[in-house]
């Protein structure tokens, strides 16, 4: 029977220290621990620049000084020391076996120097009892200067692999199959990390290596409040051993599967705001161009306050290529999307939706959406030819909606399943309380609720959240943009799917543009992001015109023409508004503004409402002009019927230099497959299935006409 099959409530156990501790993935259950923490002298440390390791520090220190250490005499008998290098150890009455070990301790790095003296004094008369280094590692976790874990380390002189650059092993928290996980501690600022050191062997394995180095650098490139943060990483090497290690920020809460054991399924407000949190994390990796596969309670990390931030990210893939060294069986098996069986190297940002749609599910019944007791051949069988179990089979009081999205999340086929974007919008209604909750609450519903009002519940929401901490500023961020382009939303002729069409392919534009000299700002994953959420609100200047006006009519009256043309300023006035309130806190207020003022621009320097001519246009607004013109032509509007795919791309490409910057022109016509293909999976409204094959090829056709809206 699967692990996973049922959840049976149980009393939770703290984790055993040292080598007891269980074997399980790669994650990190942390629970507080004591103080302080090792490393020997022909160590080396290769970290971040300007980091320096204890021993480094006192290494640096001792050749200011040419006192040495005493020679050891008889255990029993108190030494008469010499002049010693550290202070604290002249005590009088501090026995050389101890003197010696104290000592040691501080050149490896686990015990700073200055807790020496303040050891000594803690022990006070009973200085002359620690006659053994047994006694005195005793005496320092009592008091507080090392923990059980660091004690027994030392005594079995096992040093390497207990300090890490600045960072000192506390504890160790598991172990799998790609590393071990520890709790740590940085040695000076005492902040708490985890510190992930690859297995041993891992460093003759090939694939192990590349593994180990790909999730570092793939946290290291996400910055997103649903996703672990990395703070570090390096080379631990030696004489005779070595290690790769990477610092990660602490997860205090455990994970979603240890949870769910120990307090059993959850109602649903509380997995519909797991389930909108993952999905946010997951949604961020997939801007960045990275691909889970490896979606699972057990790499649902908990914070205190039950916040999830998604872990584990050794078996993630570029959406661009298909790097995985062999086409084996790449996850785990109860979680896994069908089309991951056959080939994990070609699958889609569509499995990590299964992934998480089988994750939720279980977290509201207990239960995986398949039968019990099926072998491995049975369930491989059953995931690729059969379809999965209701919701509603195993827990007819669940709402008709969840189950049906929930399905729809674990459809075999990856087309038919729902984007991340569409899944967290729709998980947002069930998630109260919660910022996202409250917008979802008003805006969606456009009978009730007209654009004006979604502005001003905008502009409200986003000055009282701004008081919050600061960690909750990303999460009230895309809240504010959510509401901001909802509004937009809402207007006669503006789509959800237009928009998420836009987005994705400016993210393609600039990419491609990235590797240009003049376009080095997109280089970056941040910045691409950045554009990307400008883009989804280009026309927000639209909810300050009439609902007359039409943005995708063919023809207008003069008056009409001449109130359509103010909608870029009025957009960049609600952004200065914004700005000159909360412009230090919100710095993507500039770039927004750029591309909501500037997308009507021409490059012949004839656009409006600046006239700005080249390059004095902002280069987020030239991407998301030709972004924004080719979804205007192919999509229907009103009595205008789209455009062929091969229409808009000539039509556009021949207003290179005129209406469009040449070198966007250039990259656009290189995308030409990428734009097609966005253009026939993302469905004006993300609850509907993708167009088929068929259907992109008969749909919208007309004859070619001028570019513009």
């Amino acid at each position: 029977m699967s692990s996973h099959q049922k959840v049976k409530k149980s009393s939770s156990a703290s984790l055993p220290v040292g080598d007891g501790v269980p074997d399980v993935p790669t994650h990190f259950f942390i629970t507080p621990t004591q103080h302080d923490s090792a490393n020997m002298p022909a160590m080396m440390i290769e970290s971040l620049p300007g980091l320096k390791t204890q021993r480094q520090v006192h290494q640096a220190a001792a050749t200011q000084t040419v006192a040495q250490t005493p020679a050891p005499v008889a255990p029993a008998i108190p030494s008469t020391p010499a002049k010693s290098a550290l202070p604290g150890l002249d005590h009088p009455k501090l026995n050389a076996i101890t003197r010696a070990f104290l000592q040691e301790l501080v050149n490896s790095g686990l015990m700073p120097a200055a807790d020496v003296p303040r050891f000594l004094r803690a022990l006070d008369d009973r200085v002359a009892n620690i006659t053994t280094k047994v006694r005195a590692a005793d005496a320092l976790v009592q008091l507080g200067f090392l923990t059980d874990y660091q004690s027994t380390r030392a005594l079995n002189g096992q040093y390497f692999g207990t300090v890490f650059g600045p960072y000192r092993v506390m504890d160790k928290l598991g172990s799998g199959t790609v590393g071990t996980v520890f709790l740590g501690e940085h040695t000076f600022l005492k902040r708490s990390v985890a510190i992930k050191v690859m297995a041993g062997e891992g460093n003759d394995d090939p694939q192990l290596l590349e593994r180990f180095v790909q999730e570092a650098q793939t946290l290291a490139a996400l910055n997103h409040p649903h996703v672990v943060a990395a703070l570090d990483a390096g080379f631990l090497t030696s004489d005779v051993e070595s290690q790769w290690y990477l610092v990660l920020e602490p997860v205090l809460g455990g994970d979603l599967e240890q949870f769910i054991y120990n307090n059993g399924t959850q109602p649903i407000d509380q997995v519909a705001r797991w389930g909108w949190q993952a999905a946010q994390g997951l949604h961020a990796a997939h801007e960045a161009g990275l691909i889970h596969r490896d979606v699972k309670p057990s790499n649902c990390l908990l914070s205190e306050s039950l916040q999830i931030k998604i872990s584990d990210f050794g078996l993630v893939r570029r959406y661009d290529t298909t790097q995985t060294p062999q086409k084996s069986v790449i996850g785990s098996l109860e979680f896994m999307a069908p089309e991951q069986l056959n080939d994990p190297t070609t699958v889609t940002f569509a499995a990590d939706t299964y992934s998480l749609g089988a994750t939720l599910f279980w977290c509201l019944t207990g239960k995986l959406p398949y039968p019990e007791n099926l072998r491995t051949g049975e369930l491989v069988d059953y995931l690729l030819n059969k379809d999965p179990i209701t919701l509603k089979t195993l827990n007819p009081d669940l709402p008709d909606d969840l189950s049906t999205t929930i399905g729809k999340m674990l459809a075999r086929n990856p087309g038919e399943r729902p984007s991340l974007t569409a899944v967290a919008a729709f998980l947002s209604k069930y998630a109260s309380p919660g910022v996202l909750t409250e917008v979802a609450k008003h805006l969606p519903n456009p009978d009730n609720f007209s654009t004006t009002e979604s502005l001003r519940f905008a502009i409200s929401t986003l000055e009282s959240k701004l008081t919050e901490k600061e960690s909750k500023v990303g999460a009230m961020r895309d809240a504010v943009l959510v509401a901001l382009r909802t509004s937009v939303i809402l207007r006669p002729g503006e789509t959800r799917g237009h928009l998420q069409r836009v987005a994705s392919y400016a993210r393609f534009l600039a990419k491609r543009l990235s590797q240009l000299p003049n376009w080095s700002g997109y280089r970056g994953t941040e910045s691409v992001n950045e554009l990307a959420r400008a883009a989804t609100l280009h026309d927000l200047g639209l909810v300050g015109i009439s609902d007359s006006i039409e943005t995708g009519a063919v023809s207008r009256t003069p008056s009409e023409e001449h109130e359509y043309r103010t909608h870029p300023v009025v957009g960049a006035q609600m952004l200065d508004y914004l700005g000159e309130r909360h412009g230090r806190d919100l710095p993507y207020l500039r770039s927004l503004r750029d591309v909501v003022k500037h997308h009507h621009e021409r490059w012949d320097g004839t656009g409006w409402p600046d006239a700005l001519k080249g390059t004095a246009i902002p280069a987020s607004a030239r991407i998301v002009a030709v972004a924004d013109a080719y979804d205007r032509l192919r999509a229907p509007s009103g009595e205008k019927r789209g455009m062929a795919h091969e229409d808009a791309m000539t039509a556009i490409s021949r207003e290179a230099g005129t209406k469009f910057d040449p070198e966007v022109i250039e990259a656009f016509k290189s995308l030409a497959a990428q734009f097609a293909d966005v253009f026939g999976t993302v469905a004006e409204d993300p609850t509907t299935a993708p167009l088929t094959a068929a259907q992109q090829a008969t749909a919208n056709i007309v004859t070619p006409r001028t570019v513009g809206k």
